[in-house]
Order: C-alpha cells, then structure tokens, then sequence
C-alpha cells in the first residue's frame, strides 16, 4: 500500500502532457445536503523533475548588489566576496551578471555581460579588489541594480524592433532569461530610503516596469543585520532571505538560491479560483498571501467572494505550492447524487522547458447527499499543510514578542504551537516531524536575549520564509528545509 507521500505525488491533471501539474482535493467526498458547512479546500501546483538542466534550463541574468559600506568591515566582506566567486563558478557562457556597489556612492562595477572564462576572470579580479567605507545607501544600491535591468530591457527592445523590420516577429530574438536580483547586506541603511516602507513602493515600481519577473533575493550577513528589512525585501519581491551567519553557509545558501533559479521550471504563474453554485471563498489560509500590511501578524487574507487570484511568481523543478483555502457552503433544497463543482482552478504561465506559455483548469467535486464522508487520505494532505501554516504563524508572533523583550511569551507561543501539531493527524509525516523539529530549535535559540539576538532571531526569520514559499534555504543547516531542496540545489 502507497504511503500518504507517495500518494501526495501523484496529482492528476487535466492534461498529462503539461508541464505543471495541479491537483484541486477537498477535506469531504459528499456534504450533508440540508446544512451549511464550512469546509477546507486545497490546491497543490507541482513543478515537473528536469531531466536534463544543462540543455534545459533557461540562462540567467544576474545583478548582484553588493554592500561595501563601513559596517561591513571583517569577515562580513569577506563572505560576500567568497559568496560572489562562488556565485560566478557557477554561471555559464550563456548567463550574464552584473555587479552594482554600494557605500554612501552607488556605482556599477561590473556592467551586465556574458559569463564566458574572460568576463568571469575580470568579475573575480574586480570583487577581489573591494574594500569598506562610508555609509549605507541600501535603497541606492537596489534601486541601481533594478534601473540596469531596465537600461538593458530598453537596448534590447530597440535593437529587436530594429533586426525585426524585415521579419515578421521578434518573439523568436526574445530572451527568454531567469532574471533576478542578489542583494548582499547587513541591512543598516542609514543613508537614502532607509524604512522598509519608504523602499519597497520604489522598489516593486522599478519592477513593474520589466517585461519579465524580477524577483529579489537577500542574503544577510553577521548577527546584527536587520532581518526585518531584509525580510521585507524578499517578502515584497518574491524572493527569499538568507541568514549567512559563517563561511560554512555561503555554499548552502548559494547552493539553495542558484541551484534553484537554475532548475526554473514556470514563471508568471497566475492562479484563479472559483467556485461553483451556492459556493464562496471566505478566506485563504495563512503563507505570504496577505501583503496588504507588511507588519500583520495574521497570515490568513480574507476573501468573501466566488473569485480570488493572484500572481504566484515561479517555481522550481519538483517544487510543490499548497494554498488551503476555507469555503463556505450553502444548503440545499433536496439532495443529489450527482457530483457538484465547489472550486475550479484555473493556472496560467509560461514553460520555461518548452519555451511556450500554458493555461490549465482543474475542478474539485463532491456530492450533496444525506449524510456528510470525510476523504481521510486527502484530509490528511491538507492537514500537514495546516501544520505548516500553524508552524509560519507561530514563529512570525513568538519573533515579534521576543522582539518586544518578552522571551517567555515567545517560547509558550512555541510550545502551544508543538502541542497542537503533537495533536494532529498527521504527527508522524514527515513534514510535520520536520516541523516540530524546527519549532524545537527555535526554542532551544531563544533561552537567552544573548542567543536569539546572537542566531535565534535571523534563523526564526529564514525558517518563516522557506515554509512560506515552500522553497530551501541552507538545506544542509535547516532540518524541515530538505523536504523543499530540489536535486539542483543539492547537486551544487
């Protein structure tokens, strides 16, 4: 008999031969017909295993922003240079990288160029040379490395427009490239936008005007960087933070982020739910889906309505998206057997593998009948991603309260968290294990202010954020972050 994650693997589609597979599954197969019900439904998106990722995978355009201000004097400075040579190691001919600096000044040191052995010796050389001074012009140095993609978006846009005058299309001369920003800080802006709030509008209206996603990727180096703006950032952008505590993280923090955007496998995707008759969405549940108020602590985005979309961005090879989502269901006149629409799921991106843009429509149903049937194999999947959901809230409050100097709070927070996933039906998945596991360290790093200012905080921050997006971070050093590591990252 198949295990529940063997079974969780198997999603069924409406076509076999897309790229990605999505899976919508509710918590009953039939809803007593003469009652209103509250009900938990659950779409799963997963990504397809890329065989092949040397021809496969899409190139890269890279733009890393690199913080050379006083504050990061030491071995700060010295880990981001490792972390750029290694960085560079990996990238090839087809792949381009440009490197921005910031202090007080912003300047590009290295302008947007293919990683062939003569370019990568001259980006080696350059980083070997950067020394610390001055302030933190943080915001400058994003909103730098952000205007060169655009710069570079505007030069190929005229040149295609150009070639193209005797074809009959430019989709073909098309680059079709994984573009995203590295920023590598302590996060002390103290020079420019320096509040989170006053940056991320800026930030996100440099984005919006790229024809293709530039998600924003933050690496914070040594026990004193700010993890909220870091965070944030990462948050807002569609990327994920990294705390780079020592030298032996650089690789594991490299090997998650660019083993991943190596092994892309969609982007833009962009998901629409929908309900059927006498059905509505009231909320989604928990993860990064409310943004609305970048310090809420409540996670859960409210939605009363028959329709909610969303951007979700891109996704890896063999990654998997879960969104739990809670309906509200109306009675019925007079029961029936036939099968009834509650949610429809219609997802739409662009394959990177194949080079094609792809739509999908995918519908969960159930029966109206006289007595209510719980699915206990699927109540099960999304039971393990409530416990994640559980896991994200109580590390998102008990960091806020440790914040606040209150310790106790923050780890009875945690605990409460341990015994309601002690409880659930699903204790013994692996996910859920690895849960509790991190759940566990938290507490062990908040025995003193010395140890969560020290580690505790920046890890409870990364341990946040990967269950969010679903996605590695340090995969070697985080135990509940194996379970989201593709073979890319682990290969690097």
């Amino acid at each position: 008999m198949e295990t529940l994650n063997q079974q969780f693997s198997k999603l069924s589609t409406t076509e076999s031969s897309q790229t990605v597979r999505v899976d919508v599954t509710s918590e009953v197969t039939h809803l007593k017909f003469d009652v209103c019900h509250e009900v938990l439904g659950m779409v799963t998106i997963k990504a397809p295993f890329c065989e092949n990722l040397e021809t496969q995978r899409a190139p890269l355009d890279l733009v890393a922003v690199l913080d050379q201000s006083g504050s990061m004097s030491g071995d700060k400075i010295e880990m981001v240079k490792n972390s750029m040579m290694f960085a560079i190691s990996q990238l090839k001919t087809d792949d381009r990288l440009a490197i921005v600096l910031f202090e007080t000044e912003v300047q590009v040191l290295f302008e947007l160029k293919f990683m062939d052995a003569k370019n990568k010796q001259e980006a080696t050389d350059l980083i070997k040379l950067i020394s610390t001074k001055n302030m933190t012009a943080l915001a400058g140095g994003l909103f730098q490395g952000l205007d060169l993609l655009i710069k570079d978006q505007e030069t190929t846009t005229t040149t295609t427009t150009t070639t193209t005058t005797t074809t009959s299309s430019s989709s073909d001369s098309e680059r079709k490239a994984v573009t995203s920003i590295l920023l590598f800080t302590d996060g002390q802006a103290n020079q420019g936008l320096t509040k989170l709030e006053e940056i991320i509008p800026e930030m996100n209206n440099r984005r919006n005007q790229l024809n293709r996603v530039s998600n924003v990727f933050c690496f914070g180096y040594g026990s004193d960087h700010t993890v909220e703006m870091l965070k944030g950032l990462s948050d807002s952008a569609g990327g994920m933070y990294y705390y780079v505590e020592n030298e032996e993280n650089i690789a594991s923090a490299f090997g998650d982020c660019i083993g991943g955007l190596l092994s892309v496998a969609a982007q833009n995707l962009h998901i629409k739910l929908e309900t059927g008759p006498g059905v509505q969405i009231k909320k989604i549940l928990g993860s990064s889906l409310n943004k609305t108020n970048i310090k809420s602590q409540n996670k859960d985005f409210e939605v009363n309505s028959k329709i909610y979309e969303r951007e979700l961005g891109d996704i890896y090879s063999e990654e998997e998206r879960n969104i739990v989502c809670l309906l509200e269901i109306s009675k019925m006149e007079m029961a029936s057997t036939e099968s009834r629409e509650i949610l429809i799921c219609e997802l739409s991106g662009f394959d990177v593998l194949k080079g094609d843009p792809f739509k999908t429509r995918t519908v969960c149903e159930i029966i109206r009948d006289q007595v209510t049937k719980l699915d206990s194999d699927k109540g099960k999947r999304i039971d393990i991603h409530r416990n994640r959901l559980i896991t994200i809230q109580a590390l998102n409050s008990a960091r806020t309260l440790a914040d606040s100097g209150y310790l106790d709070q923050a780890r009875n927070v945690l605990n409460q968290a341990i015994e309601e996933l002690k409880q659930s039906l699903t204790v013994e998945e692996s996910l859920t294990k690895a849960l509790l596991q991190d759940l566990k360290e938290c507490i062990t790093d908040m025995e003193s202010r010395t140890t969560y200012y020290g580690k505790g905080k920046m890890k409870m921050a990364m341990y946040e954020k990967s269950h969010e997006s679903e996605r590695g971070c340090h995969s070697r050093a985080l135990y509940s972050c194996l379970l989201y590591t593709s073979d890319a990252a682990d290969d690097l």
